[in-house]
């Protein structure tokens, strides 16, 4: 949001109705469990689709993963080779 007006704090009038959005926001959630929101199957895909839980499942079947190497020990590596 602060991006998007260049750096520039909220109003006050703008405060206000962040305000009352949350607290509607609240009033409405407090009825309403998460599963009735979203299936868990549609999360369990958004995580698979964005490649979340490749650590998981490779911990489950036991695979040790490495740490990654950052851009300059790769290129230090290579130059070594």
């Amino acid at each position: 949001m602060a991006t998007m007006r260049g750096g520039k704090k909220p109003s006050d009038v703008e405060v206000e109705l962040m305000r009352e959005a949350r607290s509607k926001l609240a009033i409405l959630c407090q009825g309403i469990a998460p599963k009735d929101i979203v299936a868990g199957e549609a999360i369990g895909s958004v995580i698979q689709d964005l490649g979340l839980n490749v650590k998981v499942e490779d911990q489950r079947l036991g695979f040790r993963t490495t740490p990654k190497m950052s851009v300059a020990e790769r290129y230090s590596f290579a130059k070594t080779k």
